[in-house]
Formats: structure tokens, sequence, C-alpha cells
């Protein structure tokens, strides 16, 4: 199971241990209507209000909007499907043998990948490998930090950071936390995990 969060800004919640994140987040946004994911015509939505950013779920992508600029990420190698799940401030899409999954709450937007079995077509050199596509406005650029921990989507015109991807981290079935890392490259984030 890997989970990212796209997220704004976020600081009362760093010292929270990681395994507790996901957690923390589907409650928080559970228990307040505000961070639910609503039905939109074809399309569904989430605001998360504490960070000005609307997401639309939509068949072929999730976008993320922040102040009129949008990110737009699409797991590589699957098919355009509706949500399969919707529960209150958390959506599902499965992928095969991985269920694709959103929470929204004051935390940001959590993106989470949950592998039922191994994947063999996608392991790269002994690790799991997974790519998420990304789709700019034309006046963003993505930056890595140095560290490899944060991806920064940042405003060309003024420099404002828009969307923030941070937050990795993965574990197996039995909890145990999973060495994972995560790179920019030119149109898509790669995530690999050693299982």
């Amino acid at each position: 199971k890997e989970t990212v969060q796209v997220s704004s800004g976020l600081s009362q919640f760093e010292e929270v241990p990681k395994l507790m994140l996901p957690v923390l987040a589907e409650t928080l946004g559970r228990e307040n209507s505000s961070y639910h994911i609503q039905q939109s015509g074809a399309k569904f939505q989430s605001i998360t209000a504490s960070q000005g950013i609307e997401t639309d779920f939509e068949k072929d992508g999730v976008t993320f909007s922040r102040n009129n600029k949008k990110v737009t990420m699409r797991l590589e190698g699957s098919n355009e499907l509706e949500p399969i799940k919707i529960s209150k401030n958390k959506i599902e899409y499965q992928r095969g043998n991985i269920t694709e999954w959103y929470v929204n709450s004051p935390l940001g937007v959590e993106q989470g990948f949950t592998l039922s079995d191994s994947p063999e077509e996608r392991y790269l050199d002994g690790k799991v490998v997974l790519a998420v596509g990304l789709e700019l406005d034309n006046d963003l650029n993505a930056r890595q930090s140095e560290d490899g921990t944060i991806i920064n989507f940042v405003s060309d015109s003024n420099g404002e950071e828009i969307i923030r991807y941070r937050g990795l981290f993965a574990y197996d079935s039995s909890g145990k936390e999973l060495p994972s890392e995560m790179k920019l490259l030119d149109s898509k984030i790669e995530i690999s995990v050693d299982d």
C-alpha cells in the first residue's frame, strides 16, 4: 500500500506517525460534510477549503485546482474508469489488481494505491514501480526538492506554490513500512517501492 498527500501546506499534523495519517485524514473528513465528495454532472468533485483546493475526479484522471491553476494526474497503463466506490470523503477506482483511492480532509487530498497482489508487469530492478502521468497548465512547472521528498507545482509568472505533492510512504499487509521513493521525470512521477 502506498500513499502520498497532495496539499498546499500542512503543519499541525507533522508529528503524527505516518501509518496513522490515512486513518486520521479519513476520520476528519468523514465527520465534516464540507469535505465530502459530491457528484456534479458526469464527474465527482471535492473541495478542501482549508487549503483552497478543488478536485475533479473523472474517468481519465484527477485534476487538482488552486488559484485558477490545474494539475492533472493519471496512473499510467490504466484505462479510463468510473469510480467504483464513494464513501463520504473517499473515492476509489479499481484498476486491475490496484485500487487507486483519494481521501479529502483538512490535511489535504491523500492519494493512495493498494495492491492486492504482486504486480508482475510493474517490477523494475526488483522494485514495484507505479508511474503517475502529469498534465500541467502552461504557467506551471514541477520541481522536486533536493532530498526527493516533495514535488512542488509552481507558477512561472509569480513563483507561487500551487500544489505540494509529498508524504510518500509504503507498507505491506502486516503494517511493516517498506522503503519507497519518488522521482520527478519529464511528465510523470515515478513511485518505487522495495517490497
